[in-house]
């Protein structure tokens, strides 16, 4: 009643302020209660933006500096409590970022053509915004729209991808024997110099080089230290290896199967 409870631990915390959040499984439902009080139009979540996880939050522009805190408080509050690196953009910003991304950059050549109606109108409204011309409520309904449907499409268009690269991935994989990723790597007949360069950058088992070499070698060779000399050598180490294929477990006949079996036999 009346925040007694939470009332009580400030006083224990010396007049510490606290913010009670709802917690929500939806990630993005999440991350907009953690910015509150602040008005959110949009969470967009991408997993593996800049390798980190990212969430683009879009926000009316009275809510800006809201959302953000003071010297970035809230913003970073908000990202400690939800795991998630949050880029927070006001709503005229994240439009003329869309329109930027469908103009210039090739991923997004596709979702250009879809949207090549709709652009001559953000064009219109970003420019009415950036000549100090008013904007009506209806206007920044469509670049929330706007906004909502580039980011939401390029996300989607990356999950498919990354989908269809893990089935690769996954497929490759299932050609290396098991047996190689429970090797370490510094079992292989290979340089210790090199070995241990394939080891700073994160392979840990000949399977998992293996993997790298037959997905992406270039990746390996474009490592610092390794040559073609060094790619040479691997691969006539890895050519060499061979892996025993583990044998069959016969399993003890179950019970009831055996008095089934002593049945028959009768």
């Amino acid at each position: 009643i009346r925040g007694v409870r939470i009332q009580a631990i400030v006083r224990e915390l010396n007049n510490e302020k606290i913010d009670v959040i709802e917690w929500n499984s939806d990630q993005a439902a999440y991350i907009a209660k953690a910015l509150s009080p602040a008005r959110v139009t949009g969470v967009y979540l991408d997993e593996f933006s800049r390798g980190t996880k990212t969430a683009t939050v879009v926000v009316p522009e009275d809510q800006l500096s809201l959302t953000i805190g003071k010297d970035g408080q809230n913003a970073r509050l908000a990202a400690k409590l939800t795991g998630w690196r949050i880029d927070i953009k006001s709503l005229p910003e994240a439009a003329a970022d869309a329109l930027y991304k469908l103009q210039k950059e090739p991923e997004y050549a596709w979702l250009a053509e879809k949207e090549a109606e709709t652009i001559p109108q953000i064009e219109h409204i970003l420019a009415k915004k950036s000549e100090g011309r008013p904007v009506t409520p209806e206007e920044y309904t469509l670049l929330a729209q706007f906004v909502d449907r580039v980011e939401r499409g390029i996300i989607g268009k990356r999950q498919v991808s990354r989908k269809a690269e893990k089935e690769r991935r996954d497929a490759i994989r299932a050609t290396i024997p098991s047996a190689a990723f429970a090797t370490p790597l510094d079992e292989l007949d290979l340089d210790s110099r090199w070995l241990s360069i394939l080891s700073e950058s994160g392979y840990s088992t000949i399977g998992d080089l293996m993997l790298q070499m037959k997905i992406d070698p270039d990746a390996i060779l474009a490592m610092d230290g390794i040559g073609p000399k060094a790619m040479e050598a691997i691969e006539t180490a890895l050519a060499s290896l061979s892996f025993a294929e583990p044998e069959a477990i016969e399993q003890p006949i179950q019970e009831p199967e055996l008095e089934a079996l002593k049945t028959e036999s009768t």
